[in-house]
């Protein structure tokens, strides 16, 4: 019996097993409380630490883009004037019509730009008041002029977002676009403008479109913060 308790004991030290006799040890039991453990999950503390730490990062993300984003905007803007005047130009032209531009807001105050065409019957025209073409521009995009900056290289003038000839024009004003392809006023007289847009509370945003009444020749500029234009 002596020597039986010897070997027993000398095989729970090794851990193991010598000469048949089994060894018993706590290993299942340790396993099965850690396996109890890891089917726990997180605590509500360690839940709601989570929480806040996303919320933390979403907010400085949202901060860090949201220039970018509304820089993105202003620019696709600008794109989008100077697609829908060169259109209403080309329409001009191939139809050999009359084609008046109107730069407004819709019910929401959303600026867009409206493209009308004017019937002809015994020599007279008419305009019609359904557009054919009609944008509105990305949302928080308005027709609008960042005074810090100057006028664009083209010179047409900046005294306010729709400039024409050196002079401002209120929004609605029609102007015209020629079966020539030239840009007038209602007159027929070729005049250069300006077209400025942006969004409020973001300088970088300002962007512009001029249009060479002469030629109908459009471009586009974007604004910087350094107080200069660059074409795009």
């Amino acid at each position: 019996m002596h020597l039986h308790a010897v070997n027993l004991a000398l095989a729970r030290l090794r851990g193991g097993r010598e000469k048949g006799v089994t060894v018993e040890t706590k290993e299942p039991a340790i396993k099965h409380t850690a396996l109890l453990r890891s089917q726990h999950g997180f605590s509500m503390v360690e839940m709601l630490v989570a929480v806040a730490i996303t919320f933390v990062i979403a907010a400085v993300a949202v901060v860090q883009l949201t220039p970018g984003l509304e820089n993105f905007r202003a620019s696709s803007a600008e794109g989008e004037v100077k697609t829908t005047l060169r259109q209403a130009r080309e329409y001009a032209i191939t139809q050999r019509r009359t084609v008046a531009i109107s730069f407004t807001k819709d019910a929401s105050g959303n600026a867009e730009i409206n493209a009308n065409e004017y019937n002809v019957s015994f020599g007279t025209q008419t305009l019609n008041n359904t557009p054919f073409l009609q944008v509105i521009l990305q949302p928080t995009v308005q027709f609008m002029l960042n005074n810090s900056l100057p006028d664009t290289p083209d010179g047409f003038g900046n005294s306010s977002a729709l400039c024409f000839n050196g002079s401002a024009y209120a929004t609605g004003t029609v102007l015209e676009f020629q079966s020539d392809g030239t840009f007038t006023d209602v007159t027929g007289t070729p005049i250069n403008g300006s077209i400025f847009v942006g969004i409020p509370q973001y300088p970088t945003t300002e962007r512009a479109v001029t249009i060479l009444g002469a030629t109908g020749r459009i471009k586009g500029w974007s604004g910087a913060a350094q107080g200069s234009w660059f074409e795009q």
